[in-house]
């Protein structure tokens, strides 16, 4: 398959992470903890390390996950849910991370992440949670004053349309700056799209990303011959 189209098919989901960064505010040398490890999560490290920003942290119980979020220029990741977590999610001379992005969808990790997040914080909700009803706020709310606000693939901030998302991301890609490699863990031929969902639904910890690998074939009918 070529590697370069391979690549390309992550501009959907690059999308969505774009604007859950732009929705954080945080700009160079600012700090970043992504909750979970999975393919948008991939995308929001690797748009973070493209802007610069000054330590970006990732947190996901499926350690297997953690090694791309270290590829795509995560500094710290750790191997545990958001509750578990005692120590310190930040270096010794380095500053406390104020903002978090959600996107497990996970009512119970947003909860914690609330109670994680230190005063004045913010909290980003990225993407589709599925059920967003059942996302409640906590006492922290009231205790901390964090920002809470939502982000949506398809809302076009300040003059940043998809093409235009589309477009940078290309051209991060081709320029090196924005590394996929790696990041497709599985293939499979059309035919196989059954094995391929029920992967995803039942093994979604040891996977990363799947690809179609499709194959045509031109036939090309023999010529008439004069008899």
């Amino acid at each position: 398959m070529d590697e370069a189209a391979e690549s390309a098919a992550w501009f959907a989901l690059a999308q969505i992470a774009f604007r859950g960064l732009w929705t954080t505010d945080t700009r160079i040398g600012g700090s970043l903890v992504v909750v979970g490890a999975g393919p948008i999560r991939q995308m929001v490290v690797r748009w973070a390390s493209a802007a610069g920003l000054g330590i970006i942290t990732v947190v996901d119980p499926a350690g297997q996950r953690l090694r791309h979020a270290l590829d795509g220029g995560a500094h710290h990741v750790f191997d545990s849910t958001i509750a578990d977590i005692v120590e310190a999610l930040h270096g010794e001379n380095e500053a406390i991370p104020t903002t978090y992005i959600h996107t497990t969808g996970n009512p119970h990790v947003f909860s914690d992440v609330q109670r994680r997040v230190p005063r004045f914080g913010r909290v980003v909700l990225l993407g589709d949670a599925g059920h967003p009803g059942e996302q409640r706020l906590t006492s922290d709310v009231l205790i901390k004053d964090p920002t809470i606000v939502g982000a949506f693939g398809a809302q076009n901030r300040e003059g940043w349309p998809n093409e235009r998302v589309r477009a940078l991301f290309l051209d991060l890609l081709s320029a090196g700056r924005f590394s996929v490699d790696g990041m497709v863990s599985h293939r499979f031929p059309p035919k196989e799209c059954r094995e391929a969902y029920d992967l995803l639904v039942n093994s979604r910890e040891s996977i990363m990303g799947v690809s179609f690998v499709w194959e045509y074939s031109r036939q090309v009918a023999a010529p008439d011959v004069p008899g």
